[in-house]
């Protein structure tokens, strides 16, 4: 590291640095509000666990599922599987 001048960064800097280069491309996509390596990280981290879908799965469509008509018995059988009453 003192080869390259890096010696006195603060450790947590050098690794947030070292994150935020191998991570360039997908932080771009979000709009920062810093430059702070750190901070972008948390950003970034944050962003990730409240999107609701991540990019490539946004235009995912559904299969159809096929559904089944119950006669009423049925329809109560079922209900109170799902449902088991507490007490």
């Amino acid at each position: 590291m003192k080869a390259h001048g890096l010696d006195d960064i603060q450790p947590r800097y050098r690794s947030a640095a070292q994150w935020l280069a191998q991570n360039w491309e997908a932080v771009r996509s979000i709009t920062p509000n810093t430059s702070d390596p750190i901070q972008l990280q948390k950003d970034f981290n944050e962003q990730k666990t409240t999107s609701i879908l991540p990019a490539d799965l946004a235009e995912v469509e559904a299969e159809k599922v096929e559904t089944i008509e119950l006669d009423q018995r049925s329809a109560e059988r079922v209900a109170k599987v799902i449902n088991p009453r507490k007490g």
